[in-house]
């Protein structure tokens, strides 16, 4: 059984649970979120509530490389490709990246991610509303079973938060140690400071 730590830091076990958690709340009013799965850290947000601040926020602190989760099914119908089956699992595999076909600049920039990440979230968009390779990337999941990664998690959070079936995603870079990657006990440091939730995650 998986374990409820606090208010800011809760299992995600039951849609019941989890729409009574500080990241439930947090996600609605379109801040960010920390994942922490197997001792890594990943901050998420809904695409849907994707703003230049929270994209910007996201660059900074994470690797720099941005991935929407989206369904299996959404990523066929806007005819997104998969990349080589290298880049794969049972649970996610990695698209193509894509840009906004309108609205952006170069698209690397945060205003510009923002604009993809709404478009990847709305269910109005088309295959023609998205180019082909872009700036953000995407990742396809299998959102008929539990989620086994963080893409997964984050996906199943937005979705039961009533926000779409769209979340952005990045690793978290340490503070500490620049040229690594941060670990849980920063990651709860981190989210402290920066007043995000936390969702803790353990399989045993």
């Amino acid at each position: 059984m998986t374990t409820l730590l606090d208010e800011r830091r809760i299992t995600l076990v039951s849609r019941k649970d989890y729409l009574r958690s500080y990241a439930h709340a947090a996600l609605v009013e379109g801040r960010g979120v920390v994942v922490v799965l197997d001792g890594t850290a990943t901050l998420f947000y809904a695409a849907s509530q994707s703003t230049t601040a929270t994209t910007a926020f996201a660059i900074r602190h994470g690797s720099g490389l941005l991935r929407v989760a989206l369904p299996f099914s959404r990523t066929e119908q806007l005819s997104i490709p998969y990349m080589e089956p290298s880049f794969s699992t049972t649970a996610e595999r990695m698209c193509v990246s894509v840009d906004a076909a309108a609205g952006i600049a170069t698209g690397i920039s945060a205003l510009d991610r923002s604009r993809t990440a709404r478009i990847l979230a709305s269910e109005q968009s088309q295959v023609s509303d998205l180019i082909r390779p872009g700036h953000v990337m995407v990742v396809a999941v299998d959102d008929s079973s539990e989620p086994t990664t963080a893409s997964g998690v984050a996906l199943k959070a937005a979705s039961i938060s009533g926000l779409g079936a769209a979340a952005v995603a990045t690793e978290l870079v340490s503070v500490r140690y620049p040229t690594e990657m941060m670990d849980a006990e920063e990651a709860y440091q981190f989210a402290a400071t920066h007043e995000l939730a936390v969702l803790a995650l353990s399989s045993s």
